[in-house]
C-alpha cells in the first residue's frame, strides 16, 4: 500500500503540471494508486480496464491473496463498505462509481468475482462477447455507457491480449484480443479526447524466451503509440507541405 500512496500523491502532482500522464506497471496493484490518484484530481471519472481478469476480488474471496487481484474492489464506490478497515478512505477518499466502469477482454473470472460483477451490476465485455458482436460493437457500447462530460482513465493490462503476441506476463490467458482488436480499441479511446490517464501493465520481461520479451514489449509500445497519436492510416501535421509544388 505504500507504494501505491506514493503513486497517489505522483498522479496529482503530473495532473497539475501536465494534460495526460502514463503509469508503466508492475503488475496491475498499481492500477489502484493510479486510478485513485486520478479521481483526487479529476473526480467526474471513466474507467476502462482492458484485461483478461476482473481484478476486483475481496480480501476475503480472493484464493490467492494477490493484491493484484483486488485493485478495482478499492475503487468502486459500491465495494468501498468491504474495505472500512484498510484504510482507504484515508488515502483515497474519492471512489468510481459502478455506471463509470467498463471491462473489456475478460475470459478468467473467479467464481466471486463473476457474482461480484453481475450483483453490483456493473458492465463487463467478455471475449465470448466480444467474439458474437465484434471489436467495433463493443467500443460503440463502451463509449455509449461512459458519462460523455467525463474524462477517461484506460487500463491497459497486457494480458488482455492474446499470449501469442504478449507471452511475457504473469497470468497470460489464452483466446484473447488480437493486437489489431487493442490498437483498435485505443484508437476510438484516443479520439474521443478525453483520455487522461494511461495505465500498461503486467509486462515481466523475466519471464519467457528472448524472443517473447521482444514479442511482449514490442506490442506494449504498439498499443502506447496508438494511445499517444499514431495512426496506422498516416498523418501529415509539421510537414512542409509545398514539397509537391502548388496546385
Amino acid at each position: 500500500m505504500a507504494c501505491n500512496r506514493a503513486l497517489i500523491e505522483q498522479v496529482q502532482l503530473m495532473l497539475k503540471e501536465n494534460s495526460q500522464f502514463l503509469a508503466i506497471g508492475g503488475d496491475h496493484a498499481i492500477g489502484f494508486g493510479s486510478v485513485a490518484g486520478h479521481l483526487q484530481h479529476t473526480p467526474n471519472l471513466s474507467l476502462v480496464w482492458i484485461d483478461a481478469h476482473a481484478d476486483i476480488n475481496l480480501h476475503s474471496t480472493s484464493q490467492s491473496g494477490n493484491i493484484h487481484g483486488m485493485p478495482v474492489s478499492f475503487l468502486l464506490e459500491q465495494l468501498r463498505t468491504t474495505w472500512q478497515h484498510a484504510g482507504l478512505q484515508e488515502i483515497a477518499p474519492n471512489c468510481l462509481p459502478k455506471d463509470q466502469l467498463v471491462y473489456i477482454g475478460l475470459r478468467d473470472i473467479d467464481p466471486y468475482e463473476a457474482f461480484i460483477l453481475n450483483k453490483v451490476g456493473i458492465r463487463y465485455y467478455a471475449m465470448d462477447t466480444i467474439d458474437r458482436v465484434g471489436v467495433p460493437k463493443i467500443i460503440e457500447m463502451t463509449l455509449d455507457a461512459l458519462d460523455p462530460q467525463n474524462k477517461i482513465h484506460v487500463s491497459f493490462d497486457i494480458d488482455a491480449l492474446d499470449s501469442n503476441v504478449a507471452p511475457s506476463t504473469g497470468t497470460a490467458v489464452r483466446g484473447g484480443l488480437t493486437l489489431r482488436e487493442g490498437i483498435s480499441i485505443v484508437e476510438a479511446l484516443r479520439d474521443t479526447k478525453r483520455v487522461q490517464g494511461v495505465d500498461l501493465v503486467e509486462i515481466n520481461p523475466k519471464l519467457g524466451s528472448d524472443r517473447d520479451v521482444r514479442t511482449t514489449v514490442e506490442s506494449g509500445l504498439e498499443i502506447l503509440k496508438s494511445m499517444f497519436g499514431y495512426r496506422r492510416s498516416g498523418k501529415w501535421s509539421n510537414i512542409d507541405t509545398g514539397i509537391l509544388g502548388s496546385d
